[in-house]
């Protein structure tokens, strides 16, 4: 059977809300609370009611790349170095950093 009242700890935890928040929102009669003897407790249907009313989430979403003409889908990460390759751009740096650290070696073992 599903509860109908939530104490202020367990609020938070089902809606996600932390205390300081849950309280704010009480004071501003956005959430109905009730006593229960010393306890302060919301009701579920109130705790639903607050939710509806917040407004919807809009989510703007960019291109993480550039699209690229006759790259087959435009996607990048399918030359990166997740991809187990090295992005063109980075070539150099990389194999010269690999290089010195490989003359440092050299170096070591040579002592």
């Amino acid at each position: 059977m599903p509860k109908f009242v939530y104490h202020i700890a367990e609020a938070c935890v089902v809606s996600g809300l932390g205390r300081t928040r849950l309280y704010e929102e009480i004071a501003c009669g956005r959430l109905d609370a009730r006593k229960l003897g010393s306890k302060t407790v919301i009701t579920a249907e109130s705790l639903r009611k607050y939710t509806e009313s917040l407004p919807p989430a809009t989510i703007n979403v960019k291109p993480r790349w550039p699209a690229q003409e006759g790259a087959g889908s435009g996607d990048r990460r399918e030359n990166s170095t997740a991809a187990g390759q090295l992005a063109p751009e980075n070539v150099g740096l990389k194999a010269e950093a690999f290089s010195s650290l490989a003359r440092a070696s050299a170096k070591t073992e040579a002592r």
